[in-house]
């Protein structure tokens, strides 16, 4: 019995922690689409940090980067961005990748080279969501 409890405490760690790399990875792709465009440089940045990030969810990385980025640009139609800012920043419960979240929102939005208002609005919404 006390076997299986530990089982399942190993599980819902890497379930948590599989839900929090797919939170970062919805925040960053909000930032790589929020000013109305996907540049080369957004999306390079993306596959970069991408490529390092241990993944173990039900859809393998590119299914759920289509799947997300659908839903971000729907978000971002529908003008529903605190909420959703505010519903992912609950998700993250580890301190560093709070501070991961704000760090890669800030890179996402600069990497371009243009700094959007939006980009800017939102990143200052998401850093009042996780203090």
């Amino acid at each position: 019995m006390r076997f299986e409890s530990f089982l399942r405490a190993l599980d819902m760690g890497k379930c948590e922690d599989q839900l929090q790399r797919e939170t970062l990875l919805d925040i960053a792709l909000l930032f790589v689409a929020i000013d109305g465009r996907i540049t080369d440089s957004e999306t390079a940045f993306i596959d970069d940090w991408l490529s390092g990030m241990p993944w173990n969810g039900e859809s393998n990385k590119d299914e759920y980067v289509a799947e997300a980025l659908e839903k971000v640009q729907k978000t971002i139609s529908d003008n529903n961005i605190e909420n959703f800012i505010a519903h992912h920043a609950n998700q993250l419960v580890d301190a560093h990748l709070r501070e991961q979240a704000v760090q890669l929102a800030n890179d996402i939005a600069n990497v371009d080279g243009d700094l959007d208002e939006t980009e800017a609005n939102a990143i200052e919404m998401l850093k009042s969501y996780l203090s």
